[in-house]
């Protein structure tokens, strides 16, 4: 399993690839979704590995964060994007800028904000 130093860079490199995108202009917003759930998911996954905790699927992961006080705050949240990034990657769903920036957005803040005060 991937260990914390890992977790935390794929988190980090994955938000700087966010950055690059641009959400004022790009046209890739399925993509911006999808790139957003897996920072996400590496913000997750780095809590988890100091706690001795990996998760080698999603249905994994969930019954990990539900047995870890600081993730049961952001589940709802990680769970929407998670459901997000599924219906852009399986259903071809549009998403517009407003909806990326003022719902999604500060979803993965409250994650990583949390994630970063907790490791």
């Amino acid at each position: 399993m991937p260990s914390e130093s890992v977790h935390r860079r794929q988190a980090e490199h994955n938000k700087q690839f966010l950055d690059w995108l641009d959400l004022d202009v790009t046209k890739y917003l399925d993509w911006t979704v999808t790139a957003i759930f897996y920072t996400a998911l590496h913000l997750v996954e780095w809590l988890l590995a100091t706690k001795g905790l990996h998760s080698d699927s999603h249905a994994n992961r969930h019954q990990a964060m539900s047995r870890v006080s600081e993730l049961k705050r952001i589940y709802p949240d990680y769970r929407e994007l998670e459901n997000q990034s599924r219906r852009s990657r399986y259903e071809g769903a549009e998403f517009t800028r407003e909806f990326v920036k003022s719902k999604l957005m500060p979803k993965l803040e409250r994650i990583e904000s949390l994630v970063r005060a907790s490791v």
